[in-house]
């Protein structure tokens, strides 16, 4: 391998690394403090997988830094992901599914987001969305048990700043 791919390699490396530590601390400073060892039961491995352990809602994230969101292999990857957090979250208020990835990639990774939980047959979620900076984007779906009132359909956008 020639030096350029090497600098190149890292440089991907420490970027998909980067908004891998961004969903890790965004995650930890929501209540999600203990980590579930990196993978579910069928060896799937995700970025970041926490678990709140005053109430048990589980975060999910997923860093993104070369694939797309029309990337066949991610959203395979991602309704995995789901179906997970949808066996773990039986009597819990609610659950996330989080994607860090490049601005440019925001609405894409939204409309994943919203195609996975309809897929899944989801009627109590959001997608919501935070740009943290001019670069980078956090797209989130949380998936809540329904306790009754009003439930919420759809997308909640928020273009700068967290929404809680």
């Amino acid at each position: 391998m020639n030096s350029s791919n090497t600098a190149s390699g890292s440089r991907l490396c420490s970027k998909h690394e980067e908004l891998r530590a961004i969903l890790e601390a965004l995650a930890t400073l929501s209540g999600y403090s203990r980590d579930l060892g990196g993978c579910f039961p069928d060896g799937s491995r995700p970025d970041v997988i926490r678990i709140d352990p005053l109430c048990g809602s589980v975060f999910v994230g997923d860093a993104k830094d070369t694939e797309s969101p029309g990337c066949s292999a991610s959203y395979s990857r991602l309704a995995t992901y789901l179906r997970w957090l949808l066996r773990l979250k039986r009597g819990l208020k609610h659950s996330m599914l989080a994607i860090c990835a490049n601005t440019s990639a925001r609405s894409g990774w939204e409309t994943t987001l919203y195609r996975l939980a309809h897929e899944n047959g989801l009627a109590h979620f959001s997608v919501r969305v935070a740009e943290l900076d001019d670069f980078t984007v956090v797209t989130w779906l949380d998936v809540r048990a329904y306790e009754g009132g009003e439930q919420e359909h759809g997308y909640r956008r928020k273009t700068k700043g967290l929404v809680s």
